[in-house]
């Protein structure tokens, strides 16, 4: 089987020749990637290219959560990049302030948008922009790809696009004390977000959208009734129109799912990640499958932190058990949980890689 038909027919419950292989977000069939760019990573996403199954992940347009633009100032702290961003709204400017360190690929937030209820009144009168998704560059992308995997969009829900507004100490109290407000913030973002899904899927983005943000509203964090109020009553009007289109739906959840697993289910998706093994989630894969009982696809049960610190035997011995555990009645793509941001890749976490790669292709065949 190609990677294309190996990942489609796991998405659709049918047989494969072996186990789809995923390496996650260290996409090899992306020339934009930075893992493409960085020397450190060359060897690996060679490796990955040649040997594992690619899902592609790849954004175009979105949700516009930052009102108009008022000031952006940048400046440089101990070698770290500052930038503080000022934007208009109708009762006043709001601000926010991330940091960027030059050794680590991601973007830390140190002041959020929204820190008080007055700020969030402001921000419910601003209009938001949705910006439209480039299916020319798509299709480009797409036909490059070819049968060596899928192409992945990700959707962040209303959950995700209203969380990320606030630090996530002040998003919880909110819950807590200005439940109405928090309320009207999704309501606001999921029509955005039905506007924004509509388009991609009119300009034929597909066939796997993975859906971030339900992992805001898990124990401990909230209760399973949140769960239900504020991803189930968003996130299956939103499954339900990736399906009118033929699409599949990719729930993103880390964490503790056992009390919100039967919800996540109502919900109809075709698969759910990255399925943490304890004790970082709260339920091990197989009892995952036994509670799924074939109606969605597991991606993931690979633990990051064990691919960076563990030893390569102990990463073979993981990847054992997640095959042993995940193979049964078929619907498994095994996966890491995430992927390394650092710069320079360590030469034990290469041969981490390798290790988890080759053991699937040794062992994973059915």
């Amino acid at each position: 089987m190609t990677s294309r038909e190996r990942l489609l027919c796991a998405l659709r419950g049918e047989p494969t020749d072996r186990v789809p292989i995923s390496t996650y977000e260290l996409v090899g069939w992306n020339p934009d990637a930075w893992e493409n760019k960085e020397p450190s990573y060359r060897d690996l996403m060679d490796f990955i290219r040649a040997s594992a199954d690619c899902i592609y992940m790849w954004d175009s347009g979105g949700v516009d959560i930052a009102p108009e633009l008022l000031q952006v100032e940048r400046r440089e702290e101990d070698g770290v990049l500052v930038t503080r961003t000022v934007c208009r709204a109708p009762r006043g400017p709001l601000t926010k302030v991330t940091r960027e360190a030059p050794n680590l690929k991601t973007v830390w937030q140190v002041e959020h948008l929204l820190k008080t209820p007055g700020d969030i009144r402001n921000f419910l009168e601003t209009p938001l922009a949705v910006a439209p998704p480039d299916g020319a560059e798509y299709r480009r992308r797409a036909a490059a790809l070819g049968e060596n995997g899928i192409m992945m969009h990700s959707i962040s829900d209303a959950l995700c696009l209203t969380s990320e507004l606030f630090s996530f100490q002040d998003f919880l109290l909110f819950c807590a004390t200005e439940p109405e407000l928090i309320r009207r913030l999704l309501d606001m973002m999921q029509g955005r977000v039905l506007a924004y899904t509509e388009a991609l899927l009119a300009t034929g983005f597909g066939p796997l959208f993975r859906i971030c943000g339900p992992e805001y509203a898990t124990p401990p964090y909230l209760p399973p009734e949140r769960f239900r109020e504020y991803v189930v009553a968003y996130d299956a009007t939103l499954i339900d129109l990736i399906h009118r289109h033929g699409a599949c739906a990719r729930v993103h959840c880390h964490g503790r799912i056992a009390q919100v697993l039967d919800a996540i289910l109502e919900l109809g998706p075709d698969g759910l990640d990255p399925v943490e093994p304890p004790p970082d989630g709260d339920l091990a894969l197989a009892e995952v499958k036994e509670r799924t009982r074939g109606r969605v696809t597991l991606f993931g049960n690979l633990e990051l932190k064990a691919l960076e610190h563990g030893s390569a035997d102990e990463v073979e011995d993981l990847t054992r058990r997640a095959l042993r555990d995940g193979m049964p009645g078929g619907r498994f793509v095994i996966m890491p949980t995430a992927a390394p941001i650092g710069i320079p890749l360590s030469p034990g976490t290469e041969e981490n890689y390798r290790r988890y790669i080759e053991t699937a292709l040794k062992h994973g065949a059915y």
